[in-house]
């Protein structure tokens, strides 16, 4: 038996009918590879999927209204995940953490609440859609999500805490929401593959204390907000560009000393219109 579809009731030994609404485990675990949860549970218990979980596709009951820390939790052969019409408002941390094969997901816009690291060690996560209600982005997020190159980030979102975007590799644009007030620090540290930040507010940011937005790709930000940001963020204001400018890219190379410069982004040479570098011999030299 690899499927198994669950009675949302169940009887004792003096023939008492139950009816199920909280789910802390279920059996067969470790060989059952689709599951099918009772329409009668409101909620997915801590933990739910234990320490060895072998589905592979899992149907949630419309009843569904809290989804707990950890209940699918390391379930690395998840791939499908279908709601249903489940309207859970409230999923908790690690909720999806560590389900290694999950290519591709769409929660519900029900979901107002998230706890950390919903998403963590997701590799394979290439596609996410997050409810339109959501307000906070939660520490961890998508730490780790290597394979995750684009996602849409809700209007109402005001807050994006540690390490969100950690780790994502494969990231290259976000575009952030006008009304986003604060950074965590880590948000966007190891997203190697980054080429730009959009921000939309007016207003920039504020970031944690010590933290600066790591790399050297371009920051772009509204025409009419650019010296607030600059001022803002003085330790990056060499990054920060007008949306809709296209920041100048020089590249240089010094064969006889066996010395190049990569990719070096006009915003860190401002006003910059003639480099002379100077060859001599051990070292390169470069003046505007």
């Amino acid at each position: 038996v690899t499927e198994f579809d669950f009675n949302g009731t169940i009887q004792d030994t003096s023939g008492t009918t139950y009816t199920i609404t909280y789910i802390s485990s279920y059996p067969g675990r470790n060989i059952l590879t689709k599951v099918t949860l009772p329409d009668t549970a409101t909620s997915l218990g801590k933990n739910m999927a234990g320490t060895y979980c072998v589905v592979q596709e899992i149907t949630l009951p419309a009843s569904l209204e809290i989804i707990e820390d950890g209940a699918l939790h390391n379930c690395f052969n998840l791939t499908t995940v279908n709601w249903n019409g489940a309207r859970p408002t409230v999923l908790g941390s690690e909720a999806f953490a560590g389900c290694t094969a999950l290519a591709s997901i769409a929660l519900p816009d029900s979901v107002t609440s998230m706890g950390g690291s919903v998403f963590s060690g997701c590799a394979a996560l290439t596609s996410v859609t997050l409810p339109a209600g959501l307000s906070i982005l939660p520490y961890q997020t998508f730490q780790g999500c290597s394979s995750l190159a684009s996602v849409d980030i809700p209007a109402g979102v005001t807050t994006i805490e540690r390490n969100v975007f950690n780790g994502c590799s494969a990231l290259t644009q976000l575009t952030l929401p006008a009304g986003l007030t604060y950074i965590g620090s880590g948000a966007f540290d190891n997203c190697t593959s980054l080429e730009s930040l959009t921000f939309q507010g007016a207003t920039p940011p504020t970031l944690e204390e010590g933290y600066s937005i790591p790399g050297n790709f371009p920051i772009f930000v509204p025409e009419g907000s650019l010296e607030a940001y600059r001022q803002a963020w003085p330790g990056l204001a060499q990054r920060i560009w007008a949306i809709g400018d296209t920041p100048e890219t020089y590249n240089f190379s010094m064969s006889a000393s066996s010395l190049s410069f990569g990719e070096v982004v006009g915003g860190n040479l401002p006003g910059a219109q003639t480099i002379t570098l100077t060859n001599t011999g051990k070292r390169a030299g470069a003046e505007i």
